[in-house]
């Protein structure tokens, strides 16, 4: 999932130096739906865990666990 699908993003033009800035904006009351899809997702990943094991060698409870820690990545705004 690409960031832009989680935030507003828009090409801002500075006049003066003519930089080009990037700003992101999450959009409002994304983060009670991603954790309730992850949730979800997490509770139909444990039915499928032994034909994932068999066909891919790792579990899909592993596989969703990956995907949404980096998910909640992108939603984490916090400057370091």
């Amino acid at each position: 999932m690409h960031s832009s699908d989680l935030t507003a993003m828009d090409d801002i033009f500075l006049g003066i130096n003519a930089c080009a800035v990037v700003s992101q904006v999450l959009r409002p009351g994304i983060e009670p739906i991603i954790y309730r899809d992850l949730f979800l997702f997490r509770k139909l990943a444990s039915f499928l865990n032994d034909i994932s094991i068999q066909k891919l060698g790792c579990s899909t409870e592993l596989i969703l666990d990956e995907f949404g820690e980096k998910l909640l990545e992108e939603l984490d705004y916090t400057l370091v």
